[in-house]
């Protein structure tokens, strides 16, 4: 639906939409973090759901498309499938699998790492919030970039410095005379703004492939389900 509105800043409309949902993760560590302290895991779960449906559920109306339904659905065409024939597919395809094996792994590690290393709850709730932080600035940032550039460009960009920031600040967080709180800091940030970004490059990935309407949504649709899939088969 998004891709009716938007053609020359898609980028920027999927940065935008990505990033209002990471908006919440500036406030859930703390408040789940609450919650779990004080009614446990299931009361948790059953206030996280109903949240869910409360806030979500009054916008579901307002998801209109641009055309009308019967011009929208005569003018469908089938998706080309010659694209996966293409170098350029299977290229982007395997390195959005790769990114998606590790994606998830520092903000799941994130927390518990750093109570590891001494440091308090609520400081290892904070560097989830400043990830996620992190995270929104990036998916916009990126997704403006891909409208002005190569996709190439933000795509290099955040596969280089994501996976540095990894081998570099996380390692030396630990090391003995380093401050451990400030190096982490700087490690969620940097990893949110450019590992967050990558879901953002999707649509311009597809467009990238073809310039084909119903192809570039169809490959969006493969590019999205690659992430789940890469979650559920990560050896890591």
């Amino acid at each position: 639906m998004l891709n009716e509105w938007f053609v020359k800043r898609r980028g920027l409309a999927y940065g935008i939409i990505f990033g209002a949902t990471g908006i919440s993760g500036l406030v859930l560590p703390f408040v789940i973090q609450f919650l779990l302290r004080e009614y446990g895991f299931r009361t948790t779960l059953r206030v996280y759901s109903i949240a869910m449906a409360l806030l979500s559920g009054p916008a579901l109306p307002m998801l209109k498309s641009r055309f009308p339904y019967s011009h929208a659905s005569s003018g469908r065409r089938r998706m080309d499938r010659r694209i996966f024939r293409q170098r350029k597919f299977y290229n982007f395809a395997v390195s959005n699998l790769l990114q998606g094996l590790g994606y998830f792994l520092p903000s799941i590690y994130l927390p518990s790492y750093a109570t590891s290393l001494g440091l308090s709850s609520s400081r290892s709730a904070l560097l989830l919030a400043l990830m996620n932080l992190g995270q929104v600035l990036g998916q916009v940032a990126l997704g403006y970039l891909s409208d002005r550039t190569t996709i190439y460009l933000p795509l290099t960009l955040s596969t280089l410095i994501s996976s540095t920031a990894v081998y570099t600040l996380w390692g030396l967080s630990s090391t003995p005379n380093v401050h451990a709180f400030a190096t982490l800091v700087a490690f969620a940030l940097l990893y949110g703004y450019f590992a967050g970004g990558y879901s953002v490059l999707w649509a311009r990935l597809g467009m990238a492939v073809s310039e084909e309407e119903g192809a570039a949504m169809g490959l969006y649709g493969v590019f999205s389900f690659e992430r789940p899939l890469a979650h559920l088969s990560s050896p890591l």
